[in-house]
């Protein structure tokens, strides 16, 4: 996917990643290769 995208949009809370290949870890490889990756973080929202 990163290797695809002009731009991604990452929904994340900045927090590490529960498993391998989570959101965190698809922003650093897209920031790796050049794509640029605004952080969107809702006010009020939670990370179950």
């Amino acid at each position: 996917m990163g290797d695809l995208a002009d731009k991604l949009i990452a929904v994340r809370d900045g927090q590490p990643a529960r498993a391998y290949g989570g959101t965190p870890d698809v922003v650093a490889y897209a920031h790796r290769v050049g794509v640029p990756v605004p952080i969107v973080w809702p006010e009020g929202a939670t990370r179950d």
